[in-house]
Formats: structure tokens, sequence, C-alpha cells
């Protein structure tokens, strides 16, 4: 690659007290405070392949334990994406993939999405995530984008996503 190449490392732990009912408890107060643990390890890549092409690579670990329940729930992503920009086109292809013992090990996957709009969903479960962005503005008084994504669990459809934008200034 290109001499425009980021390499970014990240950590993150931290613990929280949570209230957890106990269903073995037949007198007394059935409720008792816990400590939820998560830690996640993230490696990110940005590569400019080309002046116009810039890929992007994640690779991310999360650990979910709660001190009463063992073993820790799990959760692993790996995500790319590849963006391609040139004379008033913009185009963003992306695709996770994703495996996560529990909402508890949800992962979090950053992709493009349409002006003033961020998408972030929580990915669970085993399954992938693909994206297509696309964007035109070679007119200066006009834009217009167009987004299309789809999420698969266990190999069956869940959802599908489109959504169209026309931006006119005046």
């Amino acid at each position: 690659p290109r001499s425009g190449t980021r390499l970014s490392f990240a950590y993150r732990a931290s613990r929280g007290e949570v209230i957890w009912s106990d269903p073995g408890v037949t007198t007394g107060s059935p409720r008792v405070q816990v400590d939820h643990d998560r830690t996640s390890a993230r490696v990110s890549a940005r590569m400019e392949m080309a002046p116009r092409l810039t890929i992007n690579v994640r690779i991310e670990h999360r650990e979910s334990r709660y001190s009463r329940r063992q073993p820790a729930e799990m959760g692993n992503l790996i995500s790319q994406i590849f963006s391609y920009n040139a004379n008033g086109l913009a185009w963003e292809c992306g695709a996770a993939f994703f495996d996560a013992d529990s909402y508890d090990a949800r992962l979090y996957d950053y992709e493009g999405n349409l002006r003033g709009t961020i998408a972030s969903p929580a990915l669970y479960g085993s399954g992938s995530r693909w994206h297509v962005v696309g964007s035109w503005s070679s007119v200066p008084w006009i834009r217009v984008a167009a987004k299309f994504a789809v999420l698969l669990k266990e190999k069956s459809p869940v959802s599908r996503e489109l959504a169209v934008q026309v931006e006119v200034r005046m």
C-alpha cells in the first residue's frame, strides 16, 4: 500500500453493577447486586490503495461476564469497507461477519450512510451484514444518494434496508 496506511489498537475494560434476579431464592429479596465486567480489543487499519480508493479493515473481540455467571460470553467481528471517490461519484461497499454468544456480547459496526444519519446496528448471534452506499453530486445544485443493506443471521434474511436521499441546494 501507499504511505497512507494507518493502524490502531484499542483495548477497553469496564465494570458496572447490575441488579440480578435470583430465581432460587424463596424468602427475602430475590434481587442481588452483581458486577458486570466487559472487555474488548480492536485492531483497525485504513489503507489508501490508490488516490481514490480506500480500504478499512477492523477486527474486534469482546467479552462480557457477570460475577454470578460463568463462563464469559464472547463476540468476534471482522469487517471490511471499500470506498471509491471520483468526479462527483462516491461508492462504499462493506461487509461485516460476526459471531456473538448473546446480546451482552454484542458488537457494533459503524458503516457509511446517507448524509445526516449514522448507522451502527447492534450485531449479535451469528451472521453477516452487507451494505452499499452510492452518491452522485456532479451538478453543483443537486446531490443524489442511495443505500442498500442486508442483515443475515444464521443464513436467513433478517432485514433489508433501502434508502434514497435527494438534496437540492439553492
